[in-house]
């Protein structure tokens, strides 16, 4: 790591930046603890009358769901980093989006085999049925079938608007943000049956404000000193949170009747907070312990592994499930991390 003149911490194009590591770490356990249910089922994500939220549901709906952005955020701005500092191979980005699709596909199988998330449910229709196939939905794995997407366009934006200078790429892509928001908050005003599906915590659309924002965020970390800027968006954030939650919930705004429904990635109070911490972490200097380390280097195990783990145990008193599935989640992570390691190191 070093630091400019300003006080600003730019990662080493070459090297590692420490607070992702300590991010991958985070996040991932975090989503098992949501997914499994340590902490209890938050009310917001069955009640659709207004209430005053509780802690557990700022937890999960403001700060567990900062995973799969945050984690979309870290993908494409190593991306914009290695396009920038000219250390792109050719045909990176196919082989990158090709990855992620083998990943997709065959851990939808290894889900298939376990019974988890639904291939085709007569009562979709054909055109439903087709959306939730391609969009990973039903379940995690639509992560990856965004980043597919969301890789392929910032490929197209890094190579048309590489000779843009900084201040009209600043501006260019604040734009692009602003009005990514305002088409993800206009959602919740269209008619019923597509804002069903538009707002569903899969859908493409949401997650549009990351595309600029990962480019936005890469610009302003390498040319100017963010101090500022993290204390002006964290109050933001905090505001629009407030906001969200005289919104929340409701029929419109949260369940968008699918039940007990994760709300969308695309909203203004998600981005802006997943903003924050980004850049926060971007500050980190200090290299993490080993045990870090490791967890890091198994994040993306834990997150397609815990699903299983949880769908077998399951059946245990609470106690027991919570240990049962930490325990499988890790083994099974780091025996997959150590074949996959050894496999790439004979080829």
């Amino acid at each position: 790591m070093k630091v400019c003149k300003k006080g600003k911490i730019m990662p080493n194009s070459s090297g590692k930046v420490h607070g992702f590591t300590w991010l991958r770490t985070i996040l991932s356990w975090m989503i098992v603890v949501w997914h499994g249910h340590f902490l209890g089922v938050s009310q917001a994500m069955t009640e659709q009358s207004h209430y005053t939220p509780s802690i557990l549901d700022i937890f999960h709906m403001n700060i567990v769901q900062l995973g799969v952005p945050l984690f979309l955020l870290i993908s494409l701005f190593l991306f914009i980093r290695k396009y920038d500092t000219g250390q792109l191979p050719p045909k990176y980005t196919f082989t990158r989006i090709l990855h992620f699709l083998l990943i997709y596909l065959a851990w939808r199988s290894v889900y298939f085999c376990f019974g988890i998330g639904n291939l085709w449910i007569s009562e979709r229709g054909i055109l439903r049925n087709i959306y939730h196939l391609v969009f990973g939905g039903d379940t995690v794995l639509y992560f990856f079938v965004e980043l597919i997407w969301l890789t392929a366009l910032t490929a197209v934006l890094s190579y048309l608007l590489n000779y843009l200078e900084t201040r009209a790429k600043i501006l260019l892509f604040s734009s692009l943000l602003g009005l990514s928001l305002i088409i993800t908050s206009c959602l919740y005003i269209l008619p019923l049956g597509i804002r069903i599906e538009s707002l569903r915590y899969f859908s493409p659309i949401g997650f549009l404000p990351y595309l600029f924002a990962a480019q936005l965020l890469y610009i302003l970390n390498r040319d100017f000193c963010v101090n500022k800027l993290i204390i002006i968006m964290s109050f933001l954030s905090i505001a629009l949170i407030a906001i969200d939650w005289m919104l929340l919930p409701s029929a419109i705004y949260l369940k968008n009747g699918i039940g007990a429904a994760i709300t969308g990635y695309g909203r203004v109070s998600l981005v802006c907070t997943a903003s924050t911490f980004f850049l926060l972490f971007l500050k980190v200097q200090s290299p993490p312990p080993v045990i870090i380390n490791n967890l890091s280097n198994i994040s993306l195990y834990v997150f397609v592994i815990h699903p299983i783990a949880i769908k077998i145990c399951n059946a245990y008193t609470r106690c027991v499930y919570i240990l049962l599935v930490c325990l499988i989640t890790l083994i099974c992570s780091e025996l997959l991390f150590w074949i996959m390691n050894r496999i790439h190191k004979r080829s």
